[in-house]
C-alpha cells in the first residue's frame, strides 16, 4: 500500500482513518473521520470531527451494485483525472464537524463548508456551502470577488509561516496592500516541495 504523504512541517491528525495515495498540506489538521484515498488536502485547511472526504462509487445499472464485478475504471471518479486525484481540497479551507465530500470534488481554496452539509459538487474558492445538498449560504463568498482573486494570485501559503504572523493577517484588504510593499523578495516555499510519508 502506498503511504499517506504529508508536506514537511505540522500536520495533525486525530481519530482518522486514513486510505492510501493521499496528500496533504502543512499546517492543516483533521479532527477525525474518513479520508477515502487519492485526496489531497492544501495548506492551512481546518478539517472537523467525523468528516468523510471521498466516497465509493458503485454501478447502479449493472446486475449488481458490487464493486468486485466492476473494472477498477468503473470505480473512481476523479476530481483531478490527469493527477489521478478522487477528491482536491485548496489552500485555507474550513470544514464543520460531520461534512461528508463526495468522490469528484474540488473544493475551491478558502472555502467554507458548514457542518453537516453533503457536498456533491465543486465548491468555487471562498465559497460558503451547507446543508443537503450543499448550496451557497448567506453572502455567496466570505470577501468580495476582487480580495478573492487577489488572496488566490497573491499564494500566500507559499509564504513562511514567521512572515505571515508578522502580516496584518485579519484584514485580507490590509493583508493585500501589505504584501504588495514587503512581499517583494520574499522566499517562497511552493506546495509540496518537501515531502514526508507516513
Amino acid at each position: 500500500m502506498e503511504p499517506f504523504i504529508c508536506e514537511g512541517g505540522p500536520v495533525t491528525i486525530g481519530d482518522a482513518e486514513i486510505g492510501p495515495w493521499n496528500a496533504i498540506g502543512r499546517f492543516s489538521y483533521i479532527n477525525g473521520g474518513f479520508i477515502r484515498k487519492s485526496v489531497e488536502i492544501g495548506r492551512y485547511c481546518s478539517i472537523g470531527r467525523n468528516v468523510t472526504i471521498g466516497t465509493g462509487t458503485h454501478d447502479m445499472a449493472a446486475i449488481s451494485t458490487s464493486p468486485v464485478l466492476a473494472p477498477a475504471s468503473n470505480i473512481v471518479k476523479y476530481a483531478d483525472p490527469i493527477r489521478k486525484k478522487s477528491v482536491v481540497i485548496g489552500h485555507d479551507v474550513w470544514i464543520g464537524d460531520h461534512a461528508m465530500i463526495l468522490t469528484g470534488v474540488t473544493v475551491g481554496t478558502g472555502a467554507v463548508i458548514a457542518a453537516g452539509a453533503i457536498v456533491t459538487k465543486d465548491v468555487e474558492p471562498y465559497a460558503i456551502v451547507g446543508g443537503n445538498y450543499a448550496k451557497p449560504i448567506g453572502r455567496e463568498t466570505r470577501f468580495p470577488q476582487d480580495v478573492c482573486e487577489s488572496l488566490i494570485d497573491s499564494k500566500w501559503w507559499e509564504l513562511p509561516l514567521q512572515v505571515l504572523r508578522s502580516s496584518p493577517y485579519g484584514s485580507p484588504t490590509d493583508f493585500l496592500n501589505w504584501l504588495a510593499l514587503n512581499g517583494e523578495g520574499v522566499k517562497r516555499d511552493p506546495f509540496f516541495s518537501r515531502v514526508h510519508r507516513i
